[in-house]
């Protein structure tokens, strides 16, 4: 009878840590990207309240020649850059 030898597969050491390190820009950039978006539809939906705001006190008649009436629209836009004679605007 003869006796059958068993070859065991070489143990693949690193593989996976090679296979991190070129994975890994790629899931960085994809968080960046993420990030990115996420803060950009963040300002939008912002933008879009303080528009609409703003037209519902228009249409009810509140002069924003007042600045306590400015004041009010620029707290609104708070972290968009506006002012009450101006501003930036969103970055």
């Amino acid at each position: 009878m003869k006796q059958e030898t068993v070859r065991r597969p070489r143990p693949k050491n690193g593989s996976s840590l090679m296979e991190l390190a070129l994975i890994a820009p790629f899931l960085v950039l994809l968080l960046f990207g993420v990030f990115s978006i996420g803060m950009s539809l963040s300002k939008s939906i912002q933008v879009s309240v303080v528009a609409r705001d703003s037209g519902a006190m228009f249409m009810r008649y509140i002069d924003f020649s007042l600045t306590a009436n400015k004041a009010i629209v620029v707290r609104l836009a708070n972290g968009l850059g506006m002012t009450a004679s101006g501003g930036n605007g969103i970055e």
